[in-house]
């Protein structure tokens, strides 16, 4: 399951996730703080180039890992921007412009 975010600064990905996928990951040289709601959680890694497929279409997100609960992925507001992402909240729809 993934949430497409346009309020996190970053993007993120469930360490049960990376575990069944087995996805690298590596170290990240400072360890972030990410406030959510009702806590706060620290990060140590980052999967980076993550290949995602979305509709046929390859992209590509560096994701911190994270406890989170129901949701594998989420995809925050600079991979939204790198992809000129648009929420078109009505639709319940994204508009995302292809790396090519």
């Amino acid at each position: 399951m993934v949430l497409f975010d346009p309020s996190a600064l970053h993007s993120f990905i469930l360490s049960k996730y990376v575990e069944d996928q087995k996805i690298t990951m590596l170290p990240m040289r400072k360890p972030i703080i990410v406030s959510s709601p009702g806590r706060e959680l620290k990060a140590y890694h980052i999967c980076p180039k993550v290949s995602l497929d979305i509709k046929g279409v390859h992209f590509e997100a560096n994701l911190i890992i994270l406890e989170l609960s129901d949701i594998d992925v989420i995809l925050g507001m600079g991979w939204l921007s790198a992809c000129k992402g648009v929420i078109k909240n009505a639709q319940h729809s994204v508009l995302l412009t292809t790396p090519s």
